[in-house]
């Protein structure tokens, strides 16, 4: 929270006009006044998403995926980071959507299909389905040989 007198002071106007302003942002505003305590609160996307952990849960409840954009970067400074070091951990996976903004699909280590594809599938497609678990996978560019 930041009291009204301190962004006052920051931006160089008055109290009352910084006040007047709070007052005017939209109820669905990420920003919140509170009158009472003359001060202005930013309400986070989640209230999970605090740290590290806190967004890899909230990932995993996305089935989804979560747009990575200022809504989900503002949850907490060094959000972009634990991204990173989340797909470094392979915890999660990007994905390119639309308009050139990736989505984010969080590692669901809970199915296990292992058990089930022997009796449906053959060995071969067994392999390839734990190599794909894994990331054992090589990349070929053509598949067609």
């Amino acid at each position: 929270p930041q009291n009204i007198h301190s962004l006052a002071a920051y931006l160089d106007k008055s109290p009352d006009h910084v006040k007047e302003l709070a007052l005017q942002l939209p109820p669905q505003s990420r920003l919140q006044y509170d009158d009472r305590r003359e001060d202005i609160s930013f309400i986070p996307l989640s209230e999970e998403i605090r740290n590290k952990a806190g967004l890899l849960e909230y990932l995993k409840k996305q089935p989804d995926g979560v747009v990575e954009d200022d809504e989900l970067l503002d949850s907490y400074f060094g959000l972009k980071d634990d991204l990173q070091k989340l797909e470094k951990e392979r915890n999660i996976r990007f994905l390119a959507g639309k308009e050139k903004k990736k989505l984010i699909f969080a590692r669901i280590d809970e199915v296990d299909f292992g058990h089930d594809l022997e009796k449906l599938c053959p060995k071969e497609v067994k392999d390839m389905w734990d190599k794909l678990s894994r990331g054992d996978v090589e990349r070929r560019e053509n598949s067609r040989e």
